[in-house]
C-alpha cells in the first residue's frame, strides 16, 4: 500500500473503519458510503449548499456561480472514502450478471467533459469518439442535445462512462438524441438519461406543430454487434424505435434501468404506431436484471435467437407482454407484470413465436413469476421446454418476487446525481396505477430543465476532485488517477466514482 495513505488523517479514518467493523457487519464487496464526523469536517469545510428545492438556486456566498434555474440535486456534500480491499473483482462492486467482469477504461486516459456542446472539445461526443482506453467523467450536468437525424456511433470501446461523477448540486446528464454503441468491445455505462423524443413533432395534446423527420427509426439505446458491456442505473425513454435493443452482441448486463414511454403514433418512418420497449435478438449470454420496463406498447420483452437470463424486473403497462421466439434458451426468475391503463391483448406473458429456421428446441427454466390480470406466464407451446434448472446462469442470487418489485421502484434508473422528475413520475405511475403510452414527451411534461450545478476543484485534472483526493491520502496537485493506493485492483479514479453512487 502507498505510504501516503498513512497520514494523520487516514490513521483516523482507519480506525473509523475499524470502529464501523465491529459494529455490523458489511458485504466485503461494498463500498462504505460515509466517514466519520471529524474526517467530514477536514475534507470539505467551505460546502456549497442547495435549499433543496430543485430550482438551482444555493446560498453559498462563497461561491457566486450560478448552477442554474432547473432541477438538480440537493447539495454537494461530502464524498466517501474507502479502503476496502475487494476480493471479486468487478467491473464495480455492485456489477451483476454476464457483463460483471468487464474493465471498462480502467487504466487508460480520463475525459473531462466540460460543457453540453454536440461536438469539439471538451464535449461527450468528443469522449465517445476517442480511442483507446477512457474514463469520461463530467464537470457539467443537463440536456445534451444532439443532431436529431444522425446517430453517434460508438466504436472505440475499452470506455468507462460514469454520469454519477456530474456536479452533485446538478440535474445529471440527459442525452437527447440517439447513441448506438457499434462492433465495439469492454464498456461500463452508468447514471445517464437517454431521451430521443421526436424533435418537436408532436404538441402536449399530440397535434402536429413541426416537420416530421424523415427515414427516422433509432432506438433510444442500441447495442449491435457488442461484446462485454454493463448498462447501469440508466434510463431510457421516447424513442422512435425500441426504447432498448440489445442485436447480435455478447456477455451483456442490463442493470437497475428504467425503460419507459417508447413513442406510439410519431415519426417512425415504416409504422403509424411503434411503441416497443426491449428487443434481445440473435445475442448470447444477456443478463436483464433489476430493471422497470413502463408504458410501452409492445416487446416487454421480445426475443429472438439468444441465450438470456430476466430475473427480478418489474413491467408495467402494456398491451402486449413478452414475445418469445422458438429456438433459444432462457431463465425467468422473480419477475412481475403488472396492468396498467392499457387493454391488454396478451393471452399470456410468454408468447410463443414459431421462428421458421430455429426449430424447435431449446429449453426454459421459470419460478417466482406473477402477473395481476390472471394469464399464465407460458405460452402451451413453451411447456415442452421446461426443464429443472436454468440453462441459463450468469450466478445471480434472486430476490422473491415480492422482494424485486419493492427494490426495483426504489432503486431503479439513473439515480446519481439527481432523480429527475420524469422517472419519478413513472415510477409514482405503478403505485397510482396511472399514467399511459405516449405519442410525444411532451405529453408527458416535456424535457425536465436542468441544473448545470457547480464542479468541485480539481487542480490536477485527472477526475477526482481534490478535498477527496486530500481525503484519501493522495496529492490534489498529481495527476494519480491510475495508481491503485489500497492495491486492491481498481485505479484510484475507479474507487472514486464506484464510491459516488454507493451512497445513493
Amino acid at each position: 500500500m502507498n505510504k501516503s495513505f498513512f497520514s494523520p488523517l487516514a490513521m483516523l479514518f482507519l480506525l473509523v473503519v475499524l470502529f464501523t467493523l465491529n459494529s455490523c457487519a458489511k458485504d466485503s464487496d461494498l463500498f462504505y458510503d460515509s466517514i466519520g464526523d471529524d474526517i467530514s469536517d477536514n475534507i470539505d469545510n467551505d460546502k456549497d449548499v442547495d435549499d433543496g428545492s430543485g430550482d438551482g438556486d444555493d446560498n453559498d456566498q462563497d461561491n457566486p456561480t450560478d448552477p442554474g434555474n432547473g432541477e438538480g440535486g440537493d447539495t454537494d456534500g461530502d464524498l466517501p472514502t474507502d479502503d476496502t480491499i475487494s476480493t471479486d473483482l468487478k467491473a464495480f462492486p455492485t456489477a451483476e450478471g454476464f457483463g460483471k467482469k468487464v474493465t471498462g477504461g480502467r487504466g487508460g486516459k480520463v475525459y473531462t467533459v466540460t460543457n453540453l456542446n454536440k461536438s469539439g472539445p471538451g464535449s461527450f461526443v468528443e469522449a465517445l469518439e476517442a480511442s483507446g482506453p477512457r474514463i469520461i467523467v463530467f464537470a457539467v450536468g443537463g440536456t445534451i442535445e444532439l443532431d436529431y437525424e444522425d446517430q453517434v456511433y460508438v466504436r472505440n470501446g475499452d470506455l468507462t462512462i460514469a454520469g454519477q461523477t456530474a456536479p452533485a448540486n446538478s440535474g445529471g446528464i440527459t442525452i437527447k438524441g440517439s447513441i448506438r454503441f457499434n462492433y465495439t468491445d469492454n464498456i461500463i455505462l452508468r447514471n445517464i438519461r437517454f431521451r430521443l423524443g421526436d424533435n418537436g413533432w408532436k404538441d402536449s395534446s399530440g397535434n402536429i406543430v413541426g416537420s416530421k423527420p424523415s427515414g427516422i427509426a433509432y432506438d433510444g439505446l442500441e447495442l449491435l454487434n457488442v461484446s462485454n458491456m454493463i448498462i447501469d442505473h440508466c434510463s431510457v425513454s421516447w424513442s422512435i424505435d425500441e426504447n432498448f435493443s440489445v442485436v447480435d452482441s455478447e456477455n451483456i448486463t442490463i442493470q437497475n434501468c428504467i425503460i419507459s414511454e417508447a413513442l406510439a403514433r410519431s415519426v417512425h418512418y415504416e409504422s403509424s404506431s411503434h411503441s416497443m420497449g426491449v428487443l434481445i435478438n440473435r445475442s448470447q449470454n444477456v443478463t436483464f436484471y433489476n430493471n422497470y420496463v413502463a408504458h410501452n406498447s409492445e416487446r416487454n420483452i421480445r426475443a429472438a435467437r439468444s441465450t438470456f437470463e430476466l430475473i427480478n424486473n418489474v413491467f408495467y403497462d402494456f398491451r402486449g407482454a413478452g414475445g418469445f421466439s422458438s429456438g433459444q434458451s432462457w431463465t425467468a426468475i422473480g419477475n412481475h407484470w403488472k396492468k396498467g391503463v392499457t387493454e391488454i391483448g396478451s393471452a399470456n406473458i410468454t408468447s410463443y413465436i414459431n421462428d421458421s429456421g430455429q426449430g424447435h428446441s431449446g429449453s426454459i427454466y421459470y419460478s417466482d413469476n406473477s402477473n395481476d390480470f390472471n394469464v399464465p406466464f407460458l405460452a402451451p407451446n413453451w411447456e415442452s421446454y421446461v426443464v429443472g434448472s436454468p440453462p441459463v446462469d450468469s450466478g445471480i442470487n434472486p430476490k422473491s418476487v415480492n422482494a424485486a418489485i419493492d427494490y426495483v421502484l426504489a432503486n431503479a434508473g439513473a439515480r446519481y446525481p439527481y432523480f429527475d422528475t420524469m422517472d419519478q413520475r413513472v415510477i409514482q405511475d405503478y403505485y397510482s396505477t396511472s399514467g399511459k403510452i405516449v405519442d410525444s414527451p411532451e405529453m408527458s411534461g416535456g424535457y425536465p430543465s436542468l441544473n448545470t450545478g457547480t464542479a468541485k476543484k480539481d487542480s490536477d485534472g485527472d477526475g477526482m476532485p481534490d478535498d477527496w483526493e486530500t481525503a484519501m491520502g493522495l496529492d490534489p496537485q498529481v495527476p494519480d488517477d491510475n495508481g491503485d493506493i489500497d492495491n486492491d485492483g481498481y485505479t484510484n479514479i475507479e474507487e472514486y466514482i464506484n464510491l459516488i453512487d454507493s451512497a445513493i
